[in-house]
């Protein structure tokens, strides 16, 4: 299986060679995980496409999808199609001191873990999701530090 990532929007500077070395390891750290028990459809992808976009753009599919107007931070589709919204990311990423591209992997291991049959519907499967998903988000930190400019 292998991943894309593309990013299809303009208002914020991602470092995108990092996003993609980490969107590697994070599809191979959810790959090793056990599946979760709700709708997987990861044993038949051969590609998953992570598209980072704007507010205004998830928010558009948010409601075309899933009837709700308001924009979200990541919306998976079975079919091996994550969208990343970058405005929302950098706008929580500030709040949680972190590059914006930390935010973006963070919903991206969170999309993947949704591939893998994980819910987060409930309150037991939303704990047990978000622990899989930060214990993963700080294995792939750890594996790959953010840049520092000099």
């Amino acid at each position: 299986m292998k991943i894309t990532l593309t990013n299809r929007q303009r208002r914020v500077p991602l470092q995108l060679p990092w996003l993609r070395q980490c969107a590697d390891a994070a599809l191979l750290a959810v790959e090793n995980t056990e599946p979760g028990t709700g709708l997987s459809s990861w044993q038949s992808l051969s590609t998953i496409e992570v598209a980072i976009i704007s507010d205004k753009v998830i928010t558009r599919v948010h409601e075309d999808f899933l009837n709700d107007p308001t924009p979200t931070d990541v919306i998976t589709f079975q079919h091996g199609e994550l969208l990343i919204s970058a405005d929302t990311a950098a706008h929580q990423a500030r709040a949680r001191n972190l590059p914006p591209e930390a935010e973006v992997l963070l919903y991206l291991v969170h999309g993947l873990l949704h591939l893998r049959g994980y819910d987060d519907h409930t309150d037991t499967d939303r704990q047990a999701m978000h622990a899989t998903q930060d214990a993963l988000f700080e294995t792939i930190l750890a594996q790959s530090p953010f840049p520092t400019t000099a």
